[in-house]
């Protein structure tokens, strides 16, 4: 295969060509998030609720496609069957409003966001920076896959869905805390008839120590990632995909005057949105 495939310019035109030659479907569900937001387990969420729930398949992206993902690699997407659950991490400038589909918005504590970004950088993407160096990129500014990523803008843009798409935003806390209550809306939300026994698998099949025991069918495969170029993909340890899942870590990372910070950006730019006004502080 041609390396210059993994330029990220490249990607980025693959990614486009992919979503064009996939089409999109009334049915199909998307799990969109930031980063480190809770994705991949919302995905098994849906894929329970949504399937026999059976663990045989290689890895989540064969049953719940990341398009991008597919753009990175070279490969094709596996076809499914309706509803498809996709996984994305695109800007909401990325879907127009004739987008078909439903999104499952999921959102995090920022300060969470950061820390759990901050292992996963680590461990999986090879940053060598101090976490100083991860926070003035978080708050002020990144370029992560090749693209400008700042959680406050993704965030923002997503919840204030200024193109009226049909968006239910699930923050991470609640599905912590009050699962079967947030299990409850997405069932709603996506229509789906969920039996007394589908939802005792979902519950049993989501737990952190179940994600835990298929890390290795949810997190990277270091033989199938590459760099810009031919260079390797190295992950430092692919068993911190799933890592904590912790609420309030955050903050403990965080200096007093970054904790400021955060602040201060949050009222500046998310101040606005009621959902999430307890992630200011």
């Amino acid at each position: 295969m041609d390396n210059s495939l993994y330029a990220f310019e490249n990607v980025a035109q693959r990614y486009q060509q992919l979503r064009a030659a996939y089409g999109e479907r009334d049915s199909d569900i998307y799990i969109s998030s930031y980063t480190r937001s809770g994705t991949t387990w919302t995905q098994m969420i849906l894929y329970q609720l949504t399937t026999d729930g059976n663990m045989d398949f290689k890895h989540i992206f064969d049953v719940s496609p990341w398009l991008f993902y597919n753009a990175l690699r070279g490969t094709e997407p596996v076809p499914r069957p309706e509803p498809r659950i996709l996984k994305t991490h695109d800007d909401y400038s990325s879907y127009s409003k004739d987008t078909k589909g439903r999104f499952i918005y999921v959102v995090r504590h920022g300060m969470d966001v950061m820390a759990s970004f901050y292992h996963h950088r680590v461990n999986v993407k090879g940053f060598t920076g101090t976490f100083t160096d991860h926070f003035n990129e978080f708050i002020y500014g990144m370029e992560y896959n090749g693209q400008p990523y700042n959680w406050f803008e993704h965030v923002r843009d997503w919840l204030e869905n200024n193109n009226n798409l049909f968006v239910l935003p699930v923050k991470y806390e609640s599905l912590k805390h009050d699962f079967d209550d947030a299990i409850q809306r997405i069932i709603q939300f996506c229509r789906i008839p969920a039996t007394d026994e589908i939802l005792r698998r979902t519950k049993e099949r989501t737990t952190f120590a179940f994600l835990k025991q298929h890390e290795l069918q949810l997190g990277p495969v270091p033989s199938q990632f590459r760099r810009t170029g031919d260079a390797p993909y190295k992950v430092k340890n692919q068993h911190q995909f799933i890592r904590k899942g912790l609420v309030g870590e955050g903050r403990s990372m965080l200096t007093p005057r970054q904790q400021e910070i955060y602040s201060a950006k949050f009222q500046d730019t998310l101040g606005h949105l009621d959902f999430i006004a307890e992630y200011c502080e």
